[in-house]
């Protein structure tokens, strides 16, 4: 029975690189990138070394867990990013439900958290200084 821990782990691992690597992101830096990519495939790669050392699995299990969660992973980033984000998303953010419950699709905005944050720190009057300063770290 293949390892579902490391199927799991190297479903979180494959999908961390392909959106670290996979698609533009202008406000992510190629070292962030780097990073955290690597901090994924260790976190996988402790995972599926757990999976063998606790003899809970042989290692051919683990590898066909990872090899499994790997293939799954890349499917659904590519089904994702081929038809879901720019045919699905679209519509369903039109849907009188989805407009209702204010749902929205924030895949296409590079730095949202940081274009939310400014904006909401515009609405109440505040300083945009702070940002202008985590700016400068990155």
């Amino acid at each position: 029975m293949p390892s579902s821990h490391s199927a799991f782990g190297w479903w979180i691992a494959t999908y961390v690189v392909l959106q670290c690597f996979g698609v533009s992101r202008p406000s992510m830096t190629m070292a962030f990138r780097s990073v955290v990519s690597a901090g994924a495939v260790v976190f996988a790669c402790g995972v599926s070394f757990s999976r063998v050392y606790l003899l809970y699995h042989f290692k051919g299990q683990v590898v066909a867990g990872a090899s499994f969660g790997a293939l799954q992973s890349a499917l659904w980033f590519a089904l994702t990013v081929s038809l879901l984000q720019p045919k699905v998303f679209p519509w369903v953010e039109e849907l009188a439900v989805s407009r209702w419950l204010l749902l929205k699709d924030s895949s296409s905005t590079d730095g949202v958290l940081e274009v939310e944050y400014m904006a909401q720190r515009e609405r109440r009057g505040l300083s945009l200084r702070v940002v202008a300063a985590t700016k400068k770290v990155r």
